[in-house]
């Protein structure tokens, strides 16, 4: 935006972009039969500290460390935080965010000493920081794995290579009488500029300044006391880092969107809709294993507005020489805003002889604004390496896949999977279908019936008999008419399975025929889409609406080699209410089988976190009576993994929900020793991994593991890549157990490849998006032991 006079141009700031093409993606649902995983973005856990707990003792909580920005990008699995034995790896939970204060620092040359926090920033009562929760544990000295061949990557992370030789101090800064206004409060202080800006400690100890107020002239006090020392890796160490790239993003006239930088000269116009893609960054400084690292992202921000460089460029192409003169003429008094601080200006003049290169005094001496910027960017002395961050990570071994008859073969490693591969062998358990009722419009009986046939002929090649259905066409297809329909098939049949075909895919007969098949009764339903039956692909389309309709008559279609015996793996998510902002769904899945190919589900609502803890208790009360039914045992391990936390909800977790669960177990288990795992799934983090293959950079193959270097050093964490994708970056997933969690993305029943999480956090997050979007109440009790819900 053109502004007159040295002291706008002083003022300019960059122009930035917003976050353009961020869109979760949710599950897929039953009317597709694809998967719902997006194979883009991997998942990245993070684990609590593992120990052994014993009954009739409380679980031990873990220690509290210092709070880490957090990261997102690959999705962040779990973190085990309640007691489990030592010999199982645990990677440390998703850091939490501190409460900020507003405290003066110094540098001094002196060594760091102890560290307090001062008051809120804009707050007139004393704030307590808020640490973050160690997670790993003390009993385990390395977290790095040995399985599996070395393979050299690279990560968005950069290397902070020189770092100020300073000791900053912490004050507490008071005003007396009281001021609320942040913005007055800082006018008031920054008149001392000159000894609160010094480099030495202040003296005396308290030291007070006076400072009138604008507004009535008021003279106030400001009393200035010593806190502590600020240790280097603690928060706020860290926090004086990140507001040092702060301004250098400023200085490199980024501009500042939420809380990401973007670049408004690298800008893409898309002039015929009025919009701007801003390409930006979010970066993060932090403490990782032995390194200060930066992490990286790129992000896009989409904006529709007409902008004065815009006229600009319009005149400079329409008005030949005489530009200049038109432009001034329109844009003089004219009011504009300027997007990176939502102010308005009004137009008077334009300095067309005003470059970086010109100069303005500072200090009675001619500058100009580049050398200045140069000089203000190199004060700091923070320098980054320019190259990625070179890691060791690791591949593990391709999982095979076994189907029925001990067919064996390896995992693809294409976004593909192994789809080829299971649709030819037959399954490995097999349900028995006795009858079944495909409900669908009249106008679309053609269609169906030759899906039907499909279904049967992709049955047959898998060892799944399906006998013909009973074929009931309806005149009318509005929701009604699917409930009523339903309601006389299940009076006069019962069948054992209903499919039912729409003709587009709208919410209101999905959920008239969800609630009336899974709520008001309990027969299993698959739901197809007219367009996915008539597709060219309808054969492969076919073949997983068989496989699904086996799952969900009990039957499983593969296994993988899980060596440890009686384990059982949970998993929970929590969808809210689209109807309820004050409802929420909480999703349990839980393992009854050594091979994981049976389930135990429940679905239950609640509007408070004390609710959830006591659904999960019960819950994993009843799976522990279920899997002691099957195994006439209770397990010797226990790995629950738990999905839909964010950072700040953590502790709560820790000393709420995994409290419950440790309470549940000690009334099982009585004086025994139980072993218990807990891991926080957390999807958002922003570490990319990359594979070095000659000069070329590509994706890790699926089973790379990263240990080490981006990790953190106060949990016990890894990054997974599970997935192959065609295009993009992958994500990685942080997880606790790497060896058990990869094999176990191989297990989600609806999807012939493997998934970002392990496969019960993804059933449990399928069933409680089933129950939020679209029953609004708990399934029928019959079902829980099939997985209806796929």
């Amino acid at each position: 935006m053109p502004q007159s006079g040295k002291k706008r141009a002083q003022k300019r700031a960059g122009r930035g972009t917003d976050n353009a093409g961020a869109s979760s993606r949710k599950p897929g649902d039953a009317m597709s039969p694809t998967s719902p995983q997006s194979p883009q973005s991997p998942t990245s856990p993070s684990a609590f500290g593992s120990r052994k707990a014993q009954a009739g003792k409380p679980a031990p909580k873990p220690s509290s460390s210092r709070a880490q920005p957090d990261s997102s990008y690959p999705t962040s699995p779990t973190s085990p935080i309640s007691p489990t034995s030592p010999t199982s790896p645990t990677s440390p939970t998703s850091p939490t965010s501190p409460t900020s204060s507003t405290s003066l620092t110094a540098p001094s040359p002196h060594k760091p000493g102890p560290s307090s926090s001062g008051r809120g920033r804009g707050m007139r009562k004393e704030t307590e920081e808020t640490p973050a929760l160690r997670t790993r544990p003390i009993t385990i000295v390395s977290k790095k794995g040995t399985s599996g061949n070395a393979v050299n990557l690279m990560a968005n992370y950069f290397a902070v290579e020189t770092t100020p030789q300073f000791r900053m101090y912490q004050y507490h800064v008071d005003f007396s009488p009281d001021e609320d206004n942040t913005a007055v409060r800082k006018s008031l202080v920054r008149v001392h500029h000159k000894v609160l800006g010094c480099i030495k400690r202040l003296h005396p100890d308290p030291v007070q300044f006076y400072s009138d107020r604008k507004s009535d002239k008021q003279r106030m006090v400001i009393t200035v006391k010593l806190i502590g020392d600020v240790i280097p890796g603690d928060y706020h160490y860290l926090q004086i880092f990140n507001l040092v790239l702060r301004h250098c993003f400023l200085a490199m006239r980024l501009q500042l969107m939420g809380r990401d930088y973007f670049d408004p000269s690298a800008k893409v116009d898309i002039p015929e809709f009025r919009l701007q893609i801003w390409p930006g960054y979010k970066t993060t400084i932090n403490q990782h294993e032995d390194k200060l690292l930066m992490v990286a992202v790129i992000t896009h921000k989409v904006l529709r507005l007409d902008t004065v460089l815009q006229m600009l460029r319009t005149y400079t192409s329409t008005k030949g020489a005489n530009y200049k003169k038109c432009f001034l003429e329109d844009i003089a008094g004219k009011i504009v805003m300027t997007t990176y601080n939502r102010k308005t200006y009004r137009v008077d003049d334009v300095s067309w002889h005003v470059s970086p290169k010109s100069t303005f005094n500072l200090r009675n001496e001619r500058i100009s604004y580049i050398d200045y910027y140069k000089k203000e960017l190199n004060t700091c002395h923070l320098t980054f390496a320019k190259q990625l961050m070179r890691i060791k990570g690791r591949q593990l071994p391709t999982e095979n896949i076994v189907q029925g008859n001990d067919c064996r073969y390896l995992a693809g490693e294409t976004a593909d999977g192994w789809t080829r591969d299971v649709r030819s062998r037959p399954l490995l358990r097999i349900s028995h279908l006795p009858s079944w009722v495909v409900v669908a419009p009249e106008r679309a009986r053609r269609e169906t019936e030759s899906f039907v046939d499909l279904i049967i002929k992709a049955g047959r090649d898998v060892k799944f008999l399906i006998p013909r259905p009973e074929m009931v066409m309806m005149q009318y297809d509005g929701s009604i008419d699917y409930a009523r329909t339903l309601d006389n098939v299940i009076a006069r049949s019962n069948p054992a399975l209903i499919l039912c075909v729409v003709t587009r895919k709208l919410s209101d007969r999905y959920e008239a025929i969800k609630k009336k098949c899974l709520v008001d009764r309990a027969i299993p339903t698959q739901v197809v889409t007219l367009r996915n039956m008539t597709c060219n692909s309808a054969l492969s389309v076919a073949t997983k609406v068989a496989i699904q309709m086996n799952c969900k008559l009990g039957g499983a279609p593969w296994r993988v080699e899980i060596p440890l015996q009686n384990i059982l793996v949970v998993g929970y998510d929590v969808c809210h209410d689209t109807r309820s902002k004050q409802k929420s769904f909480g999703g349990f899945v839980a393992s009854l089988d050594r091979y994981m190919t049976r389930y135990y589900s429940a679905v239950n609502s609640h509007t408070s976190g004390e609710e959830l803890s006591n659904h999960m208790g019960f819950n994993t009360a009843t799976a522990l009576k279920k899997f002691r039914e099957l195994n006439a045992t209770l397990p010797h391990r226990i790995f629950i993994y738990r999905d839909g936390v964010g950072d700040g909800q953590i502790p709560y977790v820790s000393t709420h929900e995994v409290a419950e669960v440790n309470k549940v177990l000690r009334e099982f288990y009585g004086s025994e020793e139980y072993k218990m795992s807990f891991t926080i799934v957390s999807k958002r983090i922003n570490t990319r991994i990359f594979l070095e293959q000659g000069n070329k950079v590509v994706n890790p193959r699926p089973g790379t593991v990263v240990d080490d270097v981006v990790t953190l050093p106060e949990r016990y964490d890894f990054f997974l890549i599970s997935q192959n994708v065609r295009d993009g970056t992958i994500t990685p997933t942080s997880y606790n157990m790497q060896w058990l969690t990869y094999k176990m993305t191989h297990l989600y029943f609806n999807c012939s490849s493997q998934v970002r999480v392990p496969a019960v956090c993804q059933y449990a997050h399928k069933l409680a998006f089933l129950a939020a979007n679209s029953l609004h109440n708990p399934p029928h009790n019959s079902l829980t032991e099939t997985l209806y819900f796929l």
